[in-house]
C-alpha cells in the first residue's frame, strides 16, 4: 500500500428524501480542503481505581458524532444545491430580468430541508494499479454554517460546517468523481466588482467577512451510538470589513444606531453571453445595525483604516437572503 495524496479530492451533495438515508451522488464540487469526518470520543471511566495504579482500568464511549467542514470557491453557478440546503428553501421559479439570464433568490426559512448526502473523496492512492480514489459517504449532512472570505488577491472561498447523522465505512473506488462543469468557470476572483450599499453609501473592501450560522445543535440519545437530527435555534448572521476612513459619517452612524439594509454585491466582469448581464451574488441583510466600528484608529503615518462589522434583524422580513444571477434555468444546475 503506496503513499496517499489529496490530488483528486472533492466533495459531492445529494439531496435527501428521508432523513440521514443516504441518497447517490452524481456531480462533485472542487475543494480547497475537506476535514468531514466520523469521531468516537472515549473518556476515563467513573469507577475509582481498585488496582495498584491510579489510573482508571477502563475507557467508554462517550459520543459517536459525525461532521466537519469543507472549503471552497466561492461561484456563481453550481453551489445553488447548498444555498437551498442552509437558507431553507429556493424560491419555485426564478425571476428572468432578460432572455438567457435568471435570478435566483434564497430566503432564510423557519423549516428545514431534509438534508444532504455528502460524498467526500479524501484523495488518491498514486501508487495502486488501476488508480484508486480514497471516499467516504456521510447521510444526513445538515449544513450548519458558513464563512465567506475575500482579499485583495485571489479568489474568495466559502468554509461550510456541517454536522452529519451516520457515516458510511471508509472505502476504495477506481471511479473518479464526475466534476462540476459549471463551477470553475464561475468563481469569485479579483477580477469581479465588489461593493456594499448601506445608508445611501457605496463601501469596498481590503478584506471582508461574512458568517452565518442556523444555531444547530447535536440531538443526543441515551444509549444511541448515533444521535437524532441536529435541530437548530437561533440564527446568526454578522457581515465585516476593512475600509478606508474616508469621512466620518459611517461612525456617526454607529454613534446614532443607524439601521437600513445592506447589500452586499458580487458583480463578474464577463457578460453572460451575449446579453449585457453579469453574473451576481447579491447577498442582503435586512435592516442592518451596526455592532462594531473600531473608530479608525491612527496606528501609523498611513491611510487610517476603518473596521466595520454589521449585523441584520428580522423586523419585517426574513433578516437575510441571497439572489443568484446566471444563465442557469434551474437554481440547482450544477
Amino acid at each position: 500500500m503506496g503513499n496517499r495524496h489529496g490530488l483528486k479530492a472533492a466533495i459531492g451533495p445529494g439531496e435527501e428524501v428521508t432523513w440521514d438515508t443516504a441518497v447517490a451522488v452524481s456531480v462533485y464540487l472542487g475543494v480547497f480542503t475537506t476535514g468531514v469526518v466520523r469521531a468516537i470520543n472515549k473518556i476515563s471511566s467513573a469507577v475509582i481505581p481498585t488496582g495498584s495504579s491510579p489510573i482508571p482500568s477502563a475507557k467508554v464511549c462517550d459520543s459517536d458524532q459525525s461532521g466537519g467542514t469543507f472549503a471552497m470557491p466561492l461561484s456563481a453557478r453550481a453551489m445553488g444545491i447548498l444555498w437551498k440546503h442552509f437558507f431553507g428553501a429556493v424560491s419555485s421559479a426564478p425571476a428572468t430580468p432578460v432572455v438567457g439570464v435568471n435570478q435566483h433568490t434564497f430566503d432564510t426559512q423557519l423549516c428545514e430541508t431534509q438534508g444532504l448526502t455528502l460524498d467526500q473523496y479524501k484523495g488518491i492512492d498514486k501508487d495502486a494499479s488501476p488508480l484508486e480514489y480514497l471516499h467516504e459517504v456521510f447521510p444526513g449532512g445538515i449544513l450548519a454554517g458558513f464563512r465567506l472570505t475575500m482579499n485583495t488577491r485571489g479568489e474568495a472561498r466559502v468554509e461550510w460546517t456541517t454536522l452529519t447523522g451516520t457515516a458510511q465505512a471508509r472505502a476504495t473506488t477506481t471511479t473518479p468523481p464526475t466534476m462540476s462543469l459549471l463551477q470553475l468557470g464561475s468563481i469569485v476572483d479579483k477580477c469581479w466588482t465588489v461593493s456594499a450599499l448601506w445608508q445611501g453609501r457605496t463601501y469596498v473592501f481590503d478584506t471582508l467577512d461574512l458568517t452565518a450560522s442556523r444555531g444547530h445543535q447535536r440531538n443526543d440519545k441515551a444509549g444511541s451510538g448515533n444521535d437524532g437530527r441536529p435541530t437548530a435555534g437561533a440564527m446568526s448572521v454578522r457581515f465585516g470589513g476593512t475600509i478606508d476612513h474616508t469621512s466620518d459619517a459611517t461612525y456617526n452612524d454607529h454613534l446614532a444606531e443607524a439601521a437600513g439594509d445592506l447589500v452586499l454585491t458580487f458583480t463578474s466582469k464577463a457578460d453572460i453571453g451575449a446579453t449585457g448581464e453579469k453574473r451576481k451574488l447579491v447577498f442582503t441583510l435586512h435592516d442592518a445595525e451596526q455592532v462594531s466600528n473600531d473608530g479608525a484608529p491612527t496606528t501609523g503615518p498611513g491611510l487610517l483604516k476603518e473596521r466595520v462589522a454589521w449585523e441584520p434583524s428580522s423586523v419585517t422580513n426574513s433578516g437575510f437572503s441571497l439572489m443568484v444571477q446566471n444563465e442557469d434555468t434551474s437554481a440547482l444546475a450544477m
